[in-house]
């Protein structure tokens, strides 16, 4: 350097924002590692509460439950990984061929980040407006691409380069450099091949449809059960039919029993986290779950409780809560519907739903879903292998009775 000759002030350095990108984009990366497991367990593990799930309103399960927490069928947060790798090695090539070609890669960095902030903000409107939770990793993953879009336009500044000049630059260069091109494909196109092809489709479900029938009814305290007509091993399930864990829970139990129905049977009981029937609750949460238990009771005066216990259920996969007419849905199932209305109106039914409600204040229900086996409380679920274990524990028991 020239004796007098000014120093580069380090943030106009182009090699400082590189540097910048290659380190957000590898921080990019790691979240999406975590909400990959996030995404995994929440699919494969009922018993499972990840850190981010804080409630109804901030939830990262409820997210990663949605459908749209799947693109092309490979989860969003695998083409996250996708992204974020194919953005650390552009960086990391921009920063090696450039020191022979000045400014390459700015303007392919800066098109790629913009689009991550599309991609980002359409990803918070889904969100906020359809799925009506924010999932807090995600929101940092949307932090990443703005501050990733900030540092390619900070590149562009210290070179000195318009976006769209950057670009045709950028293009023209990796004409040349054929080689170049097979290594950003390879990057970004491989790993999301092999894992669309090996990976297993974790997070299709059975539709409620597609539920097995199995035998139904009500036992002598007036509760709806499911499943064996002789049961060894009896489960009771605190369930509110606004929850969104309840939903994903009460499919999975349901699943699960199906494969042991003449020996396990599944026992509803009503816990809505609505102050209109639960005394427990102070402040205004699932508005609609002891309207939506009524309908529930009143369905089964016409021996349809569990039609609409799924029909509340599988509506609100595709339905906000506050657009549900549970009426329409007995019409769907073709209930008498002026005995359906006049039950709507009966104290009847409200006063079982609050005797559920109750049974679940004394047995120290603090939220839904819970479930019981035998004396044991499972918030949240249950995974099969505690299924199993309890249903070997109480053949057992029942052999041990059955003994002379």
């Amino acid at each position: 350097m020239a004796q007098g000759a000014k120093k580069t002030p380090l943030f106009a350095r182009p090699r400082t924002w590189i540097i910048a990108m290659l380190a957000v984009a590898v921080a990019g990366f790691a979240i999406s590692i975590e909400l990959s497991r996030i995404h995994y367990f929440t699919h494969t593990d009922p018993g499972y509460n990840a850190i981010c799930a804080l409630n109804d309103k901030v939830n990262c399960e409820q997210v990663a439950r949605s459908p749209y927490a799947v693109f092309l069928f490979m989860p969003i947060s695998w083409w996250g990984l996708a992204a974020y790798l194919a953005l650390a090695t552009i960086a990391a090539a921009a920063g090696r061929v450039g020191r022979r070609h000045r400014g390459f890669g700015a303007g392919i960095l800066f098109v790629a980040a913009l689009l991550s902030v599309v991609v980002a903000g359409i990803l918070a409107w889904i969100s906020h407006f359809i799925i009506q939770s924010l999932c807090l990793f995600c929101m940092s993953l949307y932090f990443v691409n703005l501050i990733l879009l900030v540092a390619a336009a900070l590149l562009l500044r210290a070179l000195r380069q318009n976006p769209v000049a950057a670009v045709v630059a950028d293009v023209r260069h990796l004409l040349r450099q054929p080689a170049l091109i097979a290594l950003f494909a390879a990057v970004a196109l491989i790993p999301s091949a092999l894992v669309a092809w090996k990976l297993p489709v974790y997070w299709q479900h059975l539709g409620w449809k597609e539920l097995p029938e199995l035998p139904a009814g009500i036992d002598p305290n007036g509760a709806h059960w499911i499943g064996a007509t002789d049961p060894v091993l009896t489960i009771y399930e605190f369930s509110d039919y606004q929850c969104p864990y309840c939903r994903f829970a009460h499919k999975s139990a349901r699943t699960m029993i199906t494969a042991h129905a003449d020996k396990v049977r599944l026992v509803h009981k009503h816990f809505p986290v609505d102050a209109a029937c639960n005394e427990t609750v102070r402040t205004t949460f699932h508005d609609r779950a002891c309207e939506f238990a009524l309908a529930a009771e009143c369905a089964s005066q016409q021996d349809q409780f569990w039609a609409m216990n799924d029909a509340l259920f599988a509506i609100q996969d595709r339905v906000r809560p506050d657009k549900i007419d549970p009426v329409y849905l007995a019409e769907q199932l073709g209930l008498d519907m002026p005995r359906f209305r006049a039950c709507l109106t009966s104290a009847e039914p409200l006063a079982r739903i609050r005797q559920n409600v109750d049974e679940g204040i004394h047995r120290k229900v603090r939220g839904t879903p819970t479930f019981f086996i035998g004396a044991q409380p499972y918030a949240g679920g249950f995974s099969p292998e505690v299924l199993r274990n309890a249903l070997q524990v109480y053949e057992a028991m029942s052999q041990d009775r059955a003994a002379p």
